[in-house]
């Protein structure tokens, strides 16, 4: 994290004026505090005018109407009151608090570290975040007091950061949490007045983030198009679904304050936007493959590319059932508690779905082994718990286990849930089952691979 650095005469100067200040009660002050900082401290509108750094700049923002605006401010750089406290290095969130209860969490590097600009006409220029003092919507010559505020610039021309200005600011809390990501965009199909096909893109968090997409293959970014131009509680109609067309892709990914940007969620309208040329001997899995590319539930490893071969992991199978069956629940945003999960990775937020869905579980040195191949047997043991139906599979009757009796290529513990999981038809017949008048043939301690989860999940989700 850089902080700038301050002069040793305006270190000096800053504490006398903050000391004298704080012998007289302050009308407005701000608390700053948390592990992220050494110290806990409390500056009044005395103290903070009087400090060393003040610095005046033009700000651009957007509301979500969407209208734009201009601030011109004079305060303190936020980095600079945050030296005051004892930044330390390993800060990762600030939380920003106005006395009426509003806040909004940042990272400390989108609010510090991220180039913010304010954009006049053709030009920009690089500004801070800053706790204003002063403003005027008209020019530096017409500067008044204003209520302490943080106030930001924009990374990109029309980003929406008028929301994330704090007015009324009263307290600063940095913290040194896990940062996580967003969720993926989800996406609903529907029919518009005019009884025409349309894609909603959506998210649960849909007024704390802002949707960026794309329609042409590229990976969207904050310069891409924006979807939800305003929040659903301004107009709404302004956020416009896109009409559903023949090859139409759609690409998008959740922005916001406070978390990573999402993983890329992708769209397909129909089978035939999803095209995977190395599906070749894997014809038992293409419709599968397919069907679930399409609805954004799986995806390829690069372009044209699906690796139908290729070992599944831990990761990317709670994340495959996560995305279909996670749409409509309340994932945690807290940090994992397995040490070997990165904090926001793209698999994070599944697994702490999985983990406390049941589904999955880890491991007793407190590491869930993301990366770790799963067998075939692990596979449908968690197929059947999502399912919600592992009771039933433990208690399956010794005659569907007896199916499976000269099979030795199943772990004791899985008998159960293949054998429930062949009698629910949840198992593809041919490759991953084979019969014969000896009963049913299935590896189950083999690694699965994409392919075969690709089949299994098409057959739970009934696609």
């Amino acid at each position: 994290m850089i902080i700038k650095k301050i002069t040793l005469t305006a270190w000096v100067f800053t504490l006398l004026l903050f000391f004298q200040a704080n012998t007289a009660e302050a009308s407005e002050s701000v608390k700053i505090h948390g592990n992220g900082v050494e110290k806990v401290l409390t500056l009044d509108r005395a103290t903070l005018e009087a400090t060393a750094g003040k610095e005046r700049h033009v700000y651009t923002h957007t509301n979500n109407f969407p209208s734009d605006k201009t601030e011109y401010a004079e305060g303190i750089p936020l980095e600079n009151v945050l030296k005051l406290a004892g930044y330390k290095p390993e800060a990762t969130l600030i939380k920003v608090t106005a006395s009426d209860g509003y806040s909004r969490t940042f990272t400390c590097q989108e609010l510090l570290n991220d180039p913010r600009y304010s954009f006049n006409g053709s030009s920009q220029a690089r500004v801070p975040a800053l706790i204003q003092l002063k403003g005027s919507a008209k020019s530096f010559n017409d500067l008044a007091d204003k209520e302490l505020m943080l106030i930001l610039g924009q990374r990109v021309k029309g980003e929406q950061t008028s929301p994330w200005m704090v007015k009324y600011l009263a307290d600063i809390e940095v913290t040194t949490e896990k940062i996580t990501s967003w969720e993926a965009v989800t996406f609903t199909t529907g029919l518009n007045e005019q009884k025409q096909e349309v894609l909603e893109l959506g998210h649960k968090n849909y007024d704390l983030v802002k949707i960026y997409y794309t329609t042409d293959e590229s990976e969207p970014t904050i310069n891409s198009k924006i979807y939800n131009v305003s929040a659903s509680y301004y107009q709404p109609q302004l956020n416009v679904p896109l009409p559903i067309k023949a090859g139409l892709k759609v690409k998008a990914i959740a922005v916001g304050a406070g978390h990573s940007n999402s993983e890329v969620a992708l769209w397909n309208a129909g089978e035939k936007a999803v095209q995977f040329n190395d599906l070749a001997g894997f014809e038992w899995a293409q419709d599968a493959i397919k069907a679930l590319g399409a609805k954004g539930i799986i995806s390829g490893i690069a372009e044209g590319e699906f690796a139908p071969q290729q070992n599944l992991t831990r990761a990317m199978f709670v994340t495959m059932l996560g995305r279909e069956m996670a749409k409509d629940s309340q994932v945690s945003n807290s940090a994992s508690t397995f040490s070997d999960i990165e904090a926001g990775s793209w698999y994070e937020q599944h697994v702490n779905w999985a983990v406390s869905k049941g589904i999955v579980y880890g491991y007793q040195d407190g590491t869930f082994k993301p990366h770790t191949p799963l067998t075939v047997e692990e596979m449908v043991a968690m197929v059947v718990r999502a399912s919600g139906e592992e009771q039933q599979a433990l208690n399956a009757e010794q005659n569907l286990i007896a199916a499976f009796a000269k099979e030795t290529r199943i772990s004791t513990w899985a008998r159960p849930y293949i054998a429930y999981a062949q009698h629910r038809g949840l198992l593809e017949q041919g490759h991953l089952v084979k019969a014969n008048e000896q009963g049913f043939f299935i590896n189950g301690t083999q690694n699965a691979n994409r392919a075969e989860a690709a089949v299994t999940l098409k057959l739970l989700f009934k696609l």
